[in-house]
């Protein structure tokens, strides 16, 4: 029983991590399906969605409507950018997890999980909300009901 509560009390701290950074460090990851990188600050946007996911992921599976619907809700504003991170895993894993689920998010990926685990992501599914300067306002691992 003392080994579950201070589990939980380490888990929930290292849950507040990726609070602990105003601004969101850069990425240059590659773009799933494409021979190119995509990097942070080429993004220029007043509002950029990220959401970290991986097929395994039964919690990632489930939200992929919402994230879909959030999309949908901005269709028309062209100022708000839609990513996902996928967490080290093979094409043919993402394109299964992409035709099961059918998320429209433009997907990265984190090789080694390098990027995820240096802006404190640790859990599975991750979604944050940055502003134009690439600050994090919101994080949670459930998407936000608007953006």
């Amino acid at each position: 029983m003392k080994y579950n509560t201070i589990l939980g009390i380490i888990i929930f701290i290292l849950s507040f991590q990726v609070f602990s950074q105003d601004k969101l460090k850069n990425f240059d990851l590659p773009v799933y399906g494409k021979e190119e990188t995509l990097t942070l600050e080429s993004l220029k946007a007043d509002k950029i969605v990220i959401n970290f996911f991986a097929s395994w992921c039964v919690a990632c599976m489930k939200e992929v409507p919402e994230l879909n619907h959030l999309k949908e809700m901005v269709a028309s504003d062209q100022n708000v950018i839609f990513l996902a991170i996928n967490a080290n895993e093979k094409d043919y894993k993402i394109a299964k997890f992409l035709k099961k689920t059918k998320f429209s998010y433009r997907i990265l990926k984190d090789k080694d999980l390098e990027y995820s685990l240096s802006v404190g992501v640790e859990e599975l599914p991750r979604t944050l909300v940055l502003d134009s300067e690439k600050e994090i306002i919101y994080s949670s691992d459930v998407p936000p009901d608007k953006i």
